[in-house]
């Protein structure tokens, strides 16, 4: 019996090691300047979680993910970590307390603006890398991993561009750390350097839709070198991305914001005929004839749009749906189900032949995809149009469909108002 009991004995740290929870070892009651001697003498990195006592992300983090193995075994070989709480309440501990000015300090210094936010610190002390928001435990062991590595670290990645360095091969994370770091003028000039000084230049193929994504998302200005690309392989980007008028529609924006747009401020001058055409044959003396078109259409809906001039805000976008189809940024049925809904709202009851037109479009859109927003779409339209029975029809199925839609208040609300006879339009346009 006693050698069993020996046996038990020698068992039982083992087997209560076993049962041990493995969590991040978050430091306790230690100041800023004593974390960095200790890291420096152990030659660890910091690892600093800000939080804030009504943070939902940040209790989630220590439900889900501080206390994960992996996590737990990576936070813990590597780093000293310490929470840092960012907010004030009565219960807060002296340990809490201690802190704050330290607290402060740093969230000035490295312009703490969301939480959870996590920042890291190589064993010397100098900021290295930092993320924020919540993440899932595959996530936030990978930025463990990138906070070790100088070819991962924000900080240092920005360090080493500023001095100089490019390793264009490293954009798509120095991009990402300039947005992370709050620094989006810094953000844009990587990008426009990548673009115009490797992807067009140095790079084989830049003719994929990764390269060619990443080109219009940087391209803000007429002078970038993405626009002049754009432009001159218009259809081979629409053939790429797989969209029609995918390169038109982002020249024309970008041309019409940038020389056609800053004319509607002329010291509230209202633009003549005489005006639009001394602004096209400003724009035709640059820009090939389509692309001159266009500019000048959606110019001229966006000025009839501003100046709240909705009969000629509605005929220009019939015009242009009827040139170019219905367009947008979204799918096939969303855009038209919202060009559908803004010829119902701007126009009046008379408009029959703009509300016909805009119940085609919404037709369109519920065959692509039969949901209670288009469908709410057509039936608005139909009753605008005095088809109050086919509306209320219509208004039935929607509610039905849309039963668990955020909007579901609003369907229901529009049917009563059907049934009531009451308008669902705003009535300052009749």
């Amino acid at each position: 019996m006693r050698k069993v009991f020996l046996l038990l004995s020698m068992l039982f740290p083992l087997f209560a090691k076993g049962q041990m929870k493995e969590e991040i070892r978050f430091e306790r009651e230690m100041s800023w300047q004593h974390l960095l001697t200790r890291a420096k003498e152990e030659h660890k990195y910091i690892f600093v979680d800000y939080y804030a006592t009504w943070c939902v992300p940040c209790k989630a983090m220590d439900k889900n993910v501080y206390n994960d193995p992996g996590v737990a075994r990576l936070a813990n070989a590597f780093f000293i970590s310490i929470k840092v709480q960012l907010d004030t309440t009565k219960l807060d501990d002296p340990g809490v307390i201690a802190w704050r000015k330290d607290a402060n300090d740093l969230k000035d210094r490295y312009y703490i603006r969301s939480l959870p936010t996590y920042l890291f610190f190589s064993p010397d002390g100098s900021i290295v890398h930092r993320e924020a928001g919540y993440k899932n435990s595959n996530e936030f062991k990978e930025i463990l991993s990138d906070a070790l590595d100088p070819e991962k670290q924000y900080y240092t990645l920005i360090g080493n561009y500023r001095a100089g360095e490019r390793k264009y091969e490293l954009v798509d994370h120095l991009v990402k750390a300039a947005q992370v770091l709050g620094e989006e003028t810094l953000r844009d000039s990587i990008a426009k350097d990548y673009i115009g000084n490797y992807l067009l230049t140095q790079k084989s193929d830049p003719y994929n839709k990764q390269d060619i994504a990443f080109i219009i998302a940087y391209t803000s200005q007429l002078s970038d070198k993405g626009f002049t690309f754009l432009y001159n392989n218009i259809s081979r980007v629409n053939a790429i991305m797989e969209r029609d008028n995918y390169a038109q529609d982002l020249l024309t924006n970008l041309i019409s914001r940038e020389i056609v747009y800053p004319k509607f401020n002329d010291k509230g001058k209202i633009l003549t005929e005489k005006d639009w055409r001394a602004i096209e044959s400003t724009v035709s003396h640059t820009y090939n004839p389509d692309i001159s078109s266009r500019v000048i259409l959606d110019s001229r809906i966006e000025y009839a749009r501003i100046k709240q001039q909705w009969k000629q805000y509605v005929d220009l976008l019939i015009e242009k749906v009827n040139q170019y189809g219905a367009f947008g940024q979204w799918s096939a049925d969303f855009n038209l189900n919202n060009l559908a809904w803004e010829i119902f709202l701007h126009t009046t009851v008379r408009d029959t032949a703009a509300l016909n037109k805009a119940l085609s479009w919404s037709n369109s859109a519920i065959t692509i995809n039969p949901v209670a927003n288009w469908i709410d779409t057509k039936a608005n339209i139909l009753y605008k149009l005095g088809r109050k029975e086919e509306a209320i029809a219509c208004q039935e199925q929607a509610v039905k469909v849309g039963a668990r839609d955020v909007n579901a208040a609003d369907y229901t609300e529009n049917l009563n108002k059907m049934r009531n006879g009451e308008p669902t339009w705003p009535q300052n346009n009749d």
